[in-house]
C-alpha cells in the first residue's frame, strides 16, 4: 500500500521574513502548477521559480502536496471572504426566491442562498452558500 503523501506545513511561519518567504513560495507554487501542470511541477521548480534554496521550502512544506494544499486552503479562504462581503452588501436583496435575511447583529444568512447570474438572458448558477460554510466576520 502506498504511502499517503503529508499535506501539513511542517511549521507555521512566525516571523515577517518567513511569512513572506511562505507567500513566495505558496505563489510560485500557482506559477508552476499554471505553466507546467501537476504532473510536471516539482518542489526544486517552486523552489527556484520563488527564488529559494530547495530546504528553505522543506523547512516549511515536506512535500508538492502540502504546498497544493496551501494553494487550495488560500484560494478556498480568499473565495469565502469575497462571498460573505458580497452577502454583506445583500440586506433587503429581493431575489427571485425570496428575501436575504440575517439574525440581528450578524453578516452571514440565516438560510442558504443560491448566487445566479444573468447576463444576456441566460442563468448561470455561480454558487450556494450555505450559512453553516461562511466564516464569522
Amino acid at each position: 500500500m502506498a504511502r499517503r503523501p503529508l499535506t501539513k506545513p511542517r511549521k507555521t511561519a512566525s516571523q515577517e521574513r518567513s511569512r513572506l518567504t511562505v507567500n513566495a513560495l505558496v505563489e510560485s507554487t500557482i506559477r508552476v502548477l499554471v505553466k507546467e501542470g501537476y504532473d510536471r511541477a516539482s518542489t526544486n521548480k517552486i523552489a527556484a521559480v520563488a527564488g529559494v534554496s530547495i530546504g528553505s521550502l522543506y523547512q516549511y512544506f515536506p512535500s508538492k502536496e502540502a504546498l497544493v494544499a496551501a494553494v487550495i486552503d488560500r484560494h478556498t479562504s480568499e473565495l469565502s471572504l469575497t462571498i460573505r462581503d458580497a452577502l454583506a452588501q445583500t440586506q433587503n436583496f429581493k431575489g427571485a426566491s425570496g428575501t436575504i435575511s440575517y439574525k440581528p447583529g450578524e453578516r452571514i444568512p440565516s438560510k442558504s442562498v443560491a448566487l445566479i447570474q444573468v447576463k444576456d438572458g441566460k442563468f448561470n448558477l455561480l454558487d450556494v452558500v450555505v450559512p453553516e460554510k461562511v466564516p464569522a466576520p
